[in-house]
C-alpha cells in the first residue's frame, strides 16, 4: 500500500468558483482509478497549505500510473 500527500495554497485572488468547479471534477477522476483504496481532502482554517490531500493506493505502480496521465489539470 501506498500514501501520497498533496498540499497546495492558494494564489491570491484565485477564482474560488472555478477552483471548487475544478475541485468537483478531480475528485470524480480520482474516485474512479484503479487502486485507489482511500480518498481524503481536508482544507486549513488556521493558515498554510491550504489543502491537504491525501490518498491510498494499492501499489506504487496504480498511483504512479494515475498521477502520470490522468490527474486534471487546473484550466
Amino acid at each position: 500500500m501506498v500514501e501520497e500527500h498533496m498540499t497546495w495554497d492558494f494564489v491570491p485572488g484565485v477564482d474560488q468558483q472555478a477552483y471548487n468547479a475544478w475541485a468537483k471534477k478531480a475528485i470524480g477522476t480520482v474516485l474512479k482509478q484503479p487502486g485507489l483504496i482511500e480518498f481524503r481532502a481536508n482544507r486549513n482554517v488556521c493558515g498554510s497549505p491550504h489543502v491537504l490531500v491525501v490518498t491510498e493506493w494499492d501499489s506504487a505502480a496504480d498511483w504512479g500510473n494515475f498521477s502520470e496521465s490522468t490527474w486534471p489539470a487546473f484550466e
